[in-house]
């Protein structure tokens, strides 16, 4: 209905980000993919935060002589809404009460586990939202990028997404290069020792917070 309206279509769940004739946009992406936002698209698409991020390293390390990348994502169980806060909080309560932990969302202890997938009586799945967000990084380098190898991890953390990432560059990588390549593709760099990136420090900021 949408599309005979003549409406313009933006779709924030990953899942229509893989057809041909969807464009993807994120904040930067005109100058990161040398890409004009078209005036009335037929069907927009916006990346999650990890696929943002990893795409966005991706274009910035290609001046770098890059050749692969792989990123393991950690993603918390607030991806699962509500229900996925509520079993982890009463998980936590009741093993540390030496209690029976509750598997109603998850069939599995997310509590205090960081896991590839979830018990076979699940109701969230896993392995959608492993394919959802391969399918948005490589949606978004179709048109140029190395497309990196990417895992997903549940990890028992309420809120928001780390995800760390190995790239093999050139010759011509050193660190002072990658710092503004990465600081020019829009990550704010933490450059004191000890000291990274937490939910505090990452609360409210607009870019990713990098260590």
């Amino acid at each position: 209905m949408a599309r005979q309206s003549g409406a313009v279509i933006v779709d924030l769940s990953g899942l229509s980000i893989i057809f041909a004739n969807t464009f993807v946009w994120y904040p930067g992406t005109e100058k990161l993919r040398k890409q004009t936002f078209p005036e009335k698209p037929q069907h927009a698409a916006v990346p999650s935060a990890a696929a943002e991020g990893i795409v966005r390293l991706s274009l910035a390390l290609q001046g770098l002589g890059l050749q692969s990348l792989t990123a393991t994502v950690l993603q918390s169980v607030s991806a699962a809404g509500k229900r996925g806060i509520e079993e982890l909080e009463t998980q936590t309560k009741q093993l540390l009460t030496f209690q029976s932990p509750g598997k109603e969302l998850f069939d599995v202890q997310v509590a205090f586990n960081s896991l590839d997938r979830f018990g076979p009586g699940r109701q969230a799945d896993s392995h959608a939202a492993r394919s959802i967000l391969r399918g948005e990084v490589g949606a978004c380098l179709r048109e140029g990028g190395v497309v990196p190898a990417v895992e997903l991890i549940h990890v028992p953390v309420f809120y928001g997404v780390t995800f760390s990432i190995c790239a093999k560059l050139g010759d011509d990588g050193d660190r002072e290069k990658i710092a503004e390549a990465c600081q020019q593709a829009g990550f704010a760099i933490t450059d004191e020792w000890g000291i990274g990136p937490n939910n505090i420090s990452a609360a409210g900021e607009t870019i990713v917070q990098t260590f």
